[in-house]
């Protein structure tokens, strides 16, 4: 069995159906590296094979070249419950750093956004929005740039030597 799932790159609880053995060995790994392989075979392998033949079937169904498009179902989807976790990390860390002031409340909308094309989430962001919202840094606001006391000559003292 671990010959022939090697050779083809199914996992032996995939391809017989018998549950991974030893400690602490529940097959995620395994199947994550199955399903990661399949796409990139899709890519690699299938892709260019229909990037030939798919103008060739255009031509004959209907006379002439068209501009068309495809891209393969994804192998694996997550439970809602790993897309909800997977959805509070990021946002928690878009959040972490928004407080940091290190991005700005544009940048966070932006993200959100984004992070909302693929979960469903956050979906009520507009474009106008995120152009409303703040394009500085907390920690740079306008004016803050300057240190007020640059102003005045700097003379050296005995605390501070120049």
């Amino acid at each position: 069995m671990l010959d022939i799932s090697g050779a083809t790159g199914i996992p032996v609880s995939k391809l017989f159906g018998r549950s991974p053995a030893g400690m602490n060995a529940t097959g995620e790994q395994e199947t994550q590296n199955y399903y990661d392989m399949i796409a990139m075979e899709q890519e690699s392998c299938l892709a260019p094979m229909l990037d030939k033949l798919m103008p060739v079937l255009l031509m004959s169904a209907y006379g002439e070249l068209t501009e068309i498009t495809y891209e393969f179902n994804p192998v694996y989807e997550p439970t809602p419950q790993e897309e909800a976790d997977l959805l509070k990390n990021k946002s928690e860390t878009l959040l972490a750093v928004l407080d940091r002031g290190i991005i700005s409340d544009r940048t966070v909308l932006l993200e959100l956004q984004a992070l909302g094309e693929g979960t469903g989430m956050f979906t009520n962001i507009t474009d106008a929005d995120i152009q409303a919202a703040n394009d500085l840094p907390a920690n740079s606001q306008a004016g803050d740039t300057l240190d007020e006391t640059m102003d005045e000559p700097v003379t050296p003292d005995e605390e501070n030597p120049v």
